[in-house]
This record gives C-alpha cells, structure tokens and sequence, in this order.
C-alpha cells in the first residue's frame, strides 16, 4: 500500500523513530497554530462547544489518518503516531471530541487492516487498533474534564494560607501585620 516496510535492524529502528519524530513534529506544530490562535472562537463563538467538539474531532481523526498512513510496517504491524489526533481531539474538544476522531482514525485503521492483509492474525491486530485508538480520545476527554475541574477548585479555593480570601482586602503584606 502507501507504507514502507523496514527490516528490525539498527538502521531500520533508526528511520522508524525519524520517521515517527518527523510525523509527530507536522501534527503538533499544527494543532498548536489552530489551537494558539484565536480562529475557534471567533468561528464558533465561546457558547457551541458541541461544534467545537466535533471540529477537534474531524481535525484529530484526519491526524490520526496522517500518522497511520506515515507509519512504517514492521513484521505486520503499522508503527505509527496514530493515537497523537484523538488525544489531542480528547483533550481540546472533551470526550466527545475524542471519540470522533478516535472513531474516524480507528476505522482507518480497520480498513487498512482488512483490506491490506488476508492473514488472521494482521485482521485481528486491526480491531485491537480500533478499540484502543477510541478509547484513548475518550480517556483523554475524561482527563480534560477532571483536569479543567482540579483547576477550577484551585482558583476558588487560592487565597490566605486558611483557605479564605477577602475579595475587599489586597493580599500585600500590610494587611496581615
């Protein structure tokens, strides 16, 4: 198909991991461009997080599409950076987010499987993939949830070393002497 095989040599593990380096480096210099600038709320505004879900989530399977297809082949498995999408889907755009692109990257995955291999045990790697690409997106969602509420608890809770805090009082050192 569109993968190159490499033998397990020293050389081949070499190009594995450049090849990998290379491929991570392209998904994450791109989702931090998107993700640093502005374009998704001006585009969806702070309220349609539902759309914003499903965006991070078509963006993260076509990553995750990008890493299987520039994986390399490795005595019948495809090593690649396919999960990098649906956990930076599951991350920005919650567990939904997550399972989108864990779904769309996964069933690419399946398909490559199936369609590029007859033997068994290659088809039955191919829905361990699956199952193991969507359910990464959706951990990596539940993580960003707990994630973003352990912030909110640190940001009501910050204050005096009691544990309270005087919205009406400054927390220089003259107030406390």
């Amino acid at each position: 198909m569109y993968y190159r095989a490499v033998a397990a040599t020293s050389t081949g593990l070499s190009q594995l991991f450049t090849n990998m380096i290379g491929t991570l480096a392209v998904i994450l210099v791109t989702a931090a461009f998107i993700g640093g600038s502005d374009l998704m709320t001006r585009l969806f505004g702070s309220k349609n997080k539902w759309k914003t879900a499903v965006f991070f989530g078509v963006l993260g399977g076509i990553f995750g599409i990008y890493g299987t297809m520039s994986g390399i082949r490795l005595e019948g498995a495809i090593i690649s950076v396919r999960d990098i999408g649906p956990m930076l889907a599951g991350f920005t755009g919650g567990p939904f987010g997550g399972l989108i692109a864990g779904f769309i990257a996964g069933l690419h995955r399946f398909l490559t499987g199936i369609l590029s291999s007859t033997k068994t045990p290659e088809i039955e790697v191919s829905y361990a993939c699956v199952i193991a690409t969507i359910s990464i997106g959706f951990m990596c969602g539940i993580l960003s949830l707990k994630f973003n509420e352990l912030l909110g608890y640190f940001s009501t809770h910050s204050g005096t070393a009691s544990g309270r805090h005087d919205d009406n009082k400054s927390l220089s050192a003259h107030n406390y002497c």
